[in-house]
This record gives C-alpha cells, structure tokens and sequence, in this order.
C-alpha cells in the first residue's frame, strides 16, 4: 500500500521519544509562517501515528490549533521502520545540529550493540550515571566472535546509511562524529551554536577512554590554549603518547612481578639449578656488542600510526609532509587527503588499521612523487634533444642545399641569365658616390642563392658580390630546408 496525504488535527499524532531532535526553538516564528503562508512541507506519520519527521512542524500546528498535512506510512510501525524512512529522506527540510546527529548515531550504534532501544535522553542520563557503560554501548567499534574479528555498530551503521539515503557511508566517517557525545555540555554547546569547530571537538573527543585527561584538555581549549586543528591534534597526540609510555613502563613492571611470582611458585615445585656459567670473555664481548647498538624500543601501534600519518610526529617522512611535497609538484591530493583524514581519525579506535592504512597512502604517494619528478626530468631532456636537434638539422640542410644547387644546371643558368639580363650602371663622374645595383626582389632571391665559384665572377663583375649577400643566401637555403623537414 502506498503512502497518502491526510489533514488530520495535530492532537491525534504521537510523539516519537527516539527521534534524533532535541532543540525545538523557534516554534513561535514556524507557528506565524504557517498562519501568513499556510504548511507547504507535509510531516511524515507511520501507520499507528507516531511521529517520524517534522516535529517542529507538528508544534506549531499544535500551537495554532489548525489541521495538520501528513504522509502516512501505513506499512511502517516500528522504531527501525521509523529510523530507516528518517534516513530516506534526509535533512532537507530541517536539519537537525551536528550534536543531535551524535546522540542519534549513538542511540542507533547501542541497539545494534545490545539488541536494546535507548532514547537520546536515556543516553545523555547514562553518561552522568555510568560513563564506562555509555562507552560499551556506543563506542565499541569491533566486535569479536570466537576469536575472528567482525564489523561493529559502526560498520553496520554505515550499511544501513549508505543503503537508504544512497550516498557513500563508511565507519570512519561516523565515528568522529558519534564521539564527540563524550565531551562536556559546555564545550558541546559551543560546538552547537557553531562557536567552537566541530573538527576541534573530534580531536579532543580522541581522548574519550581518558576522562580526566580529555576534561584537561578541555580547560586549555577555553583558555585560548589553541589556535588551529593542528595544535589540538598535535596536543592530544602528546598526551596520548604519554599515556603509552607510562602504560608501557607499569606493564613492564607488571610482567617482571608475574614473572617473579611464577619463579618463586617454581621453585617451591622443584629444586633450584645451579646458575649456569658464562666465560668472562664471552660476556664481555656480548657486553661490547650491546653497547654498540642503539637502544631499542618498541613502539605502539598508536605511535606508529602517528609517526607515519602526522608531520608533528614522523616529521619530513610522515603522510602529512609527502602530501605537501605532492601539491607543490601540481599534483591532485584531493583523494589522498580524504584517506588521510579517515586513517587520522581511526588513530585511537583501530590504530592498527590507521598504521596499515599509512603505510599504504604513503607507498602510493611516493609513487605519485617519483612519477612527476621523472616527468619533470624527461621535459628537461627532450628540451635538450630538441636544441641539439634543431642545430644538426641547421647543419645539414646548409650542406645539402649547396650540394643541391651547385649541381643543378638549370638553377645555375637561369641565376647567369639574370645577372646577364641586369642593366649594368652607367659610368659614374670622378664626384658621384659609388653605390651598388640593387636588383628587384625576385632577381635577389636568385641571386644570393648562387654560391658557385663560376657565378661568383660573374657576380664580381657587376659589382655585387657582398658578404651579406652569401649571408642571406645560406638562410634563404636553411629555411627551404627546414620548411620541407
């Protein structure tokens, strides 16, 4: 059965609690709207009445006490049902706020998490009450079965996004988003009334495993700690450092008691061994290797992402650095940097897949870089051939065109006549300048093409042989020459 388009009074329809919307200002001014210029967006209702987009809308008819226009979805009863004809249709008409779409991310990742439909509100209440259990029901990004690694809330999410709005949805793109549900009231406020940058709020939103950490953080934001993305992600990525390194050194100290414990169990089992005995010679020589080699660490898949992807971190080598290296060489990082952007924000839930996904873009980049340069390169020698080129071709065309003329008879006979046929000047007075016969155009032409020795005498008898005729001759020559290459 298809959808229909009723008038029914606003008073009959039921509110939806998991709607994604939680600001509902400005219903007064909708309301006189409706009054000046009546309702042209209808509201959208499932088959039992409930709600399922357009809820500042059915406010305002409300307020006036006038009919609704609604589509009824007669086939629609359930809240997935609901969820999926909000996610068809979109935000065209009014979108909600970059926080509501959080929480309403969150609420969607818990039930596909625990089978459990919570409200918005339910999980605002939950992050006052138990903010560990919030992290388990909207934050778990992998899920496990039996040893083998699945897609989580997110990946299903994505899925489900992509399927029905028909635009491309993947995990880390949601992810940042849901995150920031994490923050405090104060700073998502701010990034509600567009105050604060979302982007900024997803940086220290990283730090989300770390409450007290990311409430720090917080406090330097608000005292104008920080002036662009960079500086917060480079500031979260410090503490996140530190947080490794500390964790890395209690850890240690931990495997080193545990080990002690087993020892001393050990012991107790079975009668100690004699400590074995090692040559001096032998340690020493081992001593002197040791102590030659730098000391080794070993870095954490967090580290390692952020060496590979940030140029604060790995410095000239890092993603970051080639895809600025990249553009400088003209070459269209558009693509690049949206996967860089993905893997960045992967860093602190899946730093495993960031690091691998780094290793990759860099590889791919570097390709990128080594082609253009070799490009570059090639022009340049080309150029170079061309000139070199261009300058034999010169050479050999001056050397084929005198061949040419100097053996053929009719050229030399008619280039004789002419001269022949030239009027020779009359005697000059011991008072008149000299001055030499300057033939017509067409006659010159004929004339300082002629290079043989028997034209040449020919030439000096009527007084015109000159140097820049011979000049002209070669390039009129040179340039039939090239004409015909």
């Amino acid at each position: 059965m298809s959808e229909t388009i009723e008038y029914i009074d606003p008073r009959d329809i039921k509110r939806d609690e998991y709607q994604p919307r939680l600001n509902f200002e400005g219903i007064d001014e909708l309301a006189q709207s409706f009054e000046e210029d009546q309702q042209y967006d209808p509201v959208h209702v499932d088959a039992d009445n409930y709600l399922i987009d357009g809820e500042r809308r059915w406010r305002a008819a409300v307020k006036l006490g006038v009919p609704l226009k609604v589509i009824r979805h007669p086939n629609v009863n359930t809240v997935e049902q609901r969820d999926a004809i909000r996610d068809a249709l979109g935000e065209h008409t009014d979108p909600i706020g970059v926080v509501e779409r959080a929480w309403n991310y969150a609420r969607r990742v818990a039930k596909i998490n625990t089978g459990i439909d919570y409200t918005p509100q339910e999980l605002q209440k939950l992050k006052e009450d138990d903010y560990e259990l919030l992290q388990n029901f909207a934050a778990t990004s992998t899920v496990w079965n039996n040893g083998e690694r699945e897609g989580g809330g997110f990946s299903e999410l994505a899925r489900q996004l992509t399927k029905r709005s028909g635009e491309k949805v993947n995990r880390q793109t949601i992810w940042p988003k849901t995150r920031i549900i994490f923050l405090s009231p104060e700073i998502l406020e701010k990034i509600e009334k567009d105050e604060i940058p979302l982007t900024h709020g997803q940086e220290i939103s990283r730090l989300y495993k770390n409450l007290e950490l990311m409430k720090q953080i917080e406090k330097e934001y608000l005292e104008n700690r920080f002036d662009t993305q960079k500086d917060v992600r480079a500031r979260v990525t410090e503490y996140q450092n530190q947080i490794e390194k500390q964790a890395q050194a209690e850890a240690t100290q931990i495997r080193e008691e545990q080990a002690q414990e087993k020892t001393e169990t050990e012991k107790e089992e079975k009668p100690p061994l004699p400590p074995p005995e090692i040559p001096q010679d032998i340690v020493t020589e081992k001593a002197k290797e040791i102590a030659a080699e730098p000391p080794k660490t070993v870095k954490s898949f967090e580290e390692k992402a952020s060496a590979t992807l940030l140029n604060s971190v790995g410095k000239g080598n890092s993603v970051e650095a080639k895809l600025e290296k990249a553009e400088k060489l003209g070459i269209d990082v558009s693509e690049y940097q949206e996967r860089f952007e993905d893997a960045h924000n992967i860093i602190d839930s899946d730093p495993e897949q960031a690091w691998n996904e780094g290793k990759k873009l860099k590889k791919e980049i570097e390709s990128e870089i080594k082609t253009a340069e070799q490009t570059e390169e090639q022009k340049k020698i080309i150029e170079k051939a061309r000139k070199e080129g261009y300058e034999e071709a010169e050479k050999k065309t001056k050397e084929q065109a005198k061949k040419e003329l100097t053996q053929d008879p009719d050229f030399i006979k008619e280039v004789k006549n002419t001269i022949i046929a030239a009027p020779v000047p009359a005697p000059r007075e011991e008072t008149e300048p000299f001055t030499i016969y300057e033939p017509p155009p067409q006659e010159k032409i004929l004339l300082t093409c002629n290079i043989t020795s028997e034209l040449n005498e020919a030439l000096e008898e009527h007084y015109l042989k000159t140097e820049t005729m011979k000049d002209e001759a070669i390039e009129t020559l040179l340039w039939r020459g090239l004409k015909s290459q």
